[in-house]
């Protein structure tokens, strides 16, 4: 059966009310969603310091759907900014929000350790990565290898992170002045049109704030419906990773390397 993933961006406490939303409305369409969770402080607000919020997401943990680590603090840190066209297309495609896009391993290590250490101290345990705007740099890849996160994922492929083992599945995103929305309606249905005919799986990005417009919220609900409609099946990124790799022989053991962090 062809699977498809829903995944919830940028879920924190600054977005608690629309990340609500937007889950109620999932759950009306039988979506088990992958909520794409920010550790660190983003718009004034910690995850650690929002013990209301922690519930919730327990309580949608325990309804079956899944928690990921989304960056750190979801923000470029100019520290690490360079006058690279490799920067200059990063700031191009993340506006702000790309920060693990130009960070060394040491650093990409660091911040991923710092996200765990939040994570576990509310009581999760993700699986996987999804870097802010899925832009990564390859010191953040062999991070994650060495972390022992189980998978990422970038603009197309779904990615192993302890084999190296990449699978091509497509995602949609309706958010307004995203690229990989324009020109918005047209380019959606062609990469719906394309995966549904070939029986591929789909991921489908959905971020809060696109409850607040109308043509956003209907479009991305008109999707999802569509292809659960054609007999796909709603999964999280983990039980897609199973379902992608399912030969793939990971390392015995994914422990964390010891390395000084200052």
């Amino acid at each position: 059966m062809s699977q498809i993933v829903v995944s919830l961006h940028d879920v924190a406490p600054a977005t608690a009310e629309l990340s609500r939303r937007w889950l109620d409305l999932l759950e009306t369409l039988g979506v088990r969603a992958s909520l794409l969770v920010i550790p660190g402080r983003w718009n004034g607000q910690d995850l650690s310091k929002s013990p209301a919020f922690v519930d919730w997401l327990h309580a949608a943990e325990s309804r079956g759907h899944e928690i990921v680590q989304h960056g750190l603090l979801h923000t470029r840190d100019k520290n690490f900014a360079t006058a690279s066209r490799r920067s200059q297309v990063g700031q191009l495609l993340g506006r702000g929000c790309q920060e693990f896009w130009e960070l060394p391993y040491e650093e990409a290590f660091k911040r991923l350790i710092q996200g765990k250490s939040i994570m576990a101290r509310c009581g999760f345990q993700p699986t996987g990565f999804v870097a802010p705007a899925w832009m990564m740099s390859e010191g953040t890849l062999d991070a994650l290898r060495d972390t022992g996160f189980r998978y990422t994922n970038n603009h197309t492929h779904l990615i192993n992170t302890q084999t190296g083992a990449k699978s091509l599945v497509v995602v949609t995103s309706q958010r307004p002045r995203s690229l990989l929305s324009l020109p918005g309606v047209a380019v959606t249905n062609g990469i719906a049109k394309y995966v549904e005919t070939r029986g591929k799986p789909l991921r489908i990005a959905i971020h809060p704030a696109d409850l607040m417009s109308p043509r956003l919220r209907e479009a991305n609900l008109k999707l999802i419906t569509q292809f659960l409609s054609r007999g796909y099946e709603s999964v999280t990124y983990d039980e897609m990773c199973t379902n992608e790799f399912p030969s793939s022989v990971e390392p015995e053991s994914s422990a964390p390397k010891k390395i000084q962090l200052t």
